[in-house]
């Protein structure tokens, strides 16, 4: 198997776990990836190491960028059908674009019940992929680059959201939670016959976009004590 054949979820735990598998000397490979648990690496010993991959997130901020993420795609794969585009015709539907919005403040996009707005959100787009001499005054959209794709191996309209967030202490609690929300499926997993030349188990909690952390220099309060036989 080859990474191109793997799904969108194993190949993002994956490359989600990449640094980790550098530093413990492993080129990632597609056959890494297994079901449960997530990855397996073989070791130097002739034995296994399972790995779990969970993310430490903030599920309000990550349905915020999906929602915003899904909206910026559907202008962009419909751009060449837009009122001003059949005017001009600047974009056409047999090419692909690249997407790059900021929204104001350069701040991630925390709009309430943004789908609301979806209507001025793609005016304000308009705005700037069809400029005009008319000075304008936007709420949500504070600049945007669009850019035609010319390698012919990307076969869609990329978007991007470039924003700047303010770093922030890990959360216990919710640390605490994405570990203790994975000791059911570790029994689960020794349990599994395949499993069996698996000896360490690790649990990878990957923090991704949008949240920005200091890790650096943290530590537990309390000492983790296994509750998994």
């Amino acid at each position: 198997m080859e990474i191109k054949d793997l799904s969108p979820r194993q190949h993002k735990e994956l490359v989600s776990i990449s640094p980790l598998l550098c530093q413990c000397g492993y080129i990632e490979s597609a056959d890494m990836c297994s079901d449960k648990p997530d990855i397996c690496l073989p070791s130097k010993t002739n034995r296994q190491i399972g790995i779990e991959v969970t993310e430490y997130t903030y599920p309000k901020d990550e349905e915020s960028i999906s929602v915003v993420h899904r909206m910026l795609q559907d202008y962009i794969s419909g751009i060449s059908e837009r009122k001003l585009n059949n005017v001009l015709q600047k974009y056409s539907k047999d090419k692909h674009y690249c997407l790059t919005v900021w929204f104001h403040g350069g701040s991630f996009p925390r709009i309430n019940k943004i789908n609301r707005h979806k209507k001025q959100i793609f005016e304000e787009l308009d705005r700037f992929a069809f400029p005009c001499c008319e000075s304008f005054v936007n709420d949500y959209i504070a600049s945007l680059e669009l850019e035609e794709i010319t390698n012919s191996e990307i076969t869609e309209s990329i978007v991007r959201i470039p924003y700047v967030e303010a770093y922030s202490q890990i959360d216990e609690t919710m640390l605490l939670n994405c570990i203790r929300g994975k000791e059911e499926k570790l029994r689960e997993y020794k349990n599994i016959e395949d499993n069996k030349s698996i000896s360490e188990y690790w649990l990878a909690i990957i923090i991704s976009d949008p949240i920005q952390i200091d890790i650096k220099n943290y530590q537990l309060h309390d000492t983790l004590i296994g509750s998994v036989s």
